[in-house]
């Protein structure tokens, strides 16, 4: 149910951006984070972590593979 309500409410903010819109995706991730005993400070310095060593979404570039470039295998 939570993994609907997630879709539910990221849907919902694309649709109509809004504080209210972007506090409701947070509360999912919050309770998410609950169920699985992870702690939000975590997973915010992680995600700071993986921007500034791979970069984040602002610039609309994102990796869609990742595999070795050598063709001679």
């Amino acid at each position: 149910m939570l993994k609907r309500k997630m879709v539910e409410e990221v849907d919902e903010l694309i649709r109509e951006p809004s504080y209210e819109e972007a506090a409701d995706v947070f509360e999912v991730l919050r309770e998410f984070a609950n169920i699985y005993d992870l702690e939000m400070d975590e997973i915010r310095r992680v995600a700071d972590d993986k921007r500034e060593k791979r970069g984040g979404f602002s610039k609309g570039i994102i990796l869609q593979n990742v595999g070795d470039t050598d063709e001679s295998r």
